[in-house]
């Protein structure tokens, strides 16, 4: 068992509403860790540069500013192959970046009391739909597979957020909320079933 979790790692206890609305938002990739509200300047270059319109702009109390924001329940970020809203920002607020697999916006987290796989039922859409190969994967529980944490680093994008059937069982926690240490479950010795 590692010792720090990856994606999917199981809540301790499910987030409330409230803990959920109050949560930091999931800033576009690359975006500076401590002063990107100080570094924006709200051009929305991003967002117009963004092909699957995930980036938008949000009211952020703190600085008075519109910051670009993604909510993977709306639309999640596709990793596209060039990033190209983080050579758009004219600011340096996002940094540019050219692997997808080294974006770090959030970790996904799975509330197994809401996670059909979990229940008891067959789903594993968020192991099929994950972009980053080994972020997620499947283990043996009782007659069926649950998704858990992978060995491969999640990048926060919101895919599996986006595509879950069972709302509220995957969030993407993003900023010091990201930095959270939760165990990942149990593994058992069956191997992940080929897709």
């Amino acid at each position: 068992m590692r010792s720090q979790p990856g994606p999917l790692a199981p809540l301790a206890a499910p987030p409330s509403d409230e803990a959920a609305a109050l949560a930091p938002p999931l800033r576009p990739p690359g975006a500076l860790a401590e002063s990107f509200a100080s570094a924006c300047t709200s051009c929305a270059r991003c967002a117009e540069m963004c092909p699957p319109q995930a980036i938008t702009l949000l009211a952020d109390s703190a600085s008075g500013k519109y910051l670009p924001a993604i909510d993977p329940s709306r639309q999640a970020c596709s990793l596209c192959a060039d990033l190209p809203c983080t050579h758009a920002c004219p600011s340096g607020a996002l940094q540019p970046m050219k692997v997808a697999a080294e974006v770090r916006m959030g970790v996904a987290q799975i509330d197994t009391e809401r996670c059909t796989a979990w229940r008891g039922l067959p789903c594993r859409i968020c192991y099929d739909l994950c972009p980053i190969p080994g972020a997620i994967e499947l283990n043996k529980r009782g007659s069926g597979y649950v998704p858990v944490a992978g060995d491969a680093p999640c990048t926060g994008c919101g895919i599996c957020q986006q595509h879950c059937p069972a709302q509220g069982a995957i969030s993407v926690l993003a900023g010091a909320a990201a930095k959270v240490r939760l165990r990942p479950a149990p593994r058992d010795a069956d191997s992940t079933p080929s897709s």
